[in-house]
């Protein structure tokens, strides 16, 4: 699994307060969602979210990881821009005649 998605799930579940929600929002099924908070967990090498029947609370290791995932996410989304965004295209400045012999 990628960990840039992992980290934009988990950043998700730590904004809407549940995996269910985070999963409505992101267009995947719950145990995705909880697969992925797994894989956060297995990479933080601790637990990050408490988890009871009322809601989610974060782990100190959960705040700490939220703060280093907000960053990551940002960067991850500056690179898609970036890729996204259209390269302008080459002019080369030359006499009419020149031009000409080259088409």
């Amino acid at each position: 699994m990628d960990r840039v998605i992992a980290a934009q799930v988990y950043l998700r579940i730590c904004e809407l307060g549940s995996l269910s929600a985070a999963a409505r929002a992101l267009g995947m099924s719950r145990p995705m969602v909880s697969r992925y908070l797994e894989q956060m967990e297995n990479w933080a090498g601790a637990r990050l979210i408490h988890r009871s029947t009322r809601r989610l609370t974060l782990t100190p290791a959960g705040e700490k990881v939220l703060l280093k995932t907000r960053g990551l996410t940002r960067i991850a989304d500056e690179i898609a821009g970036e890729r996204q965004r259209p390269t302008p295209a080459a002019r080369c400045a030359s006499p009419a005649r020149t031009s000409r012999q080259c088409s």
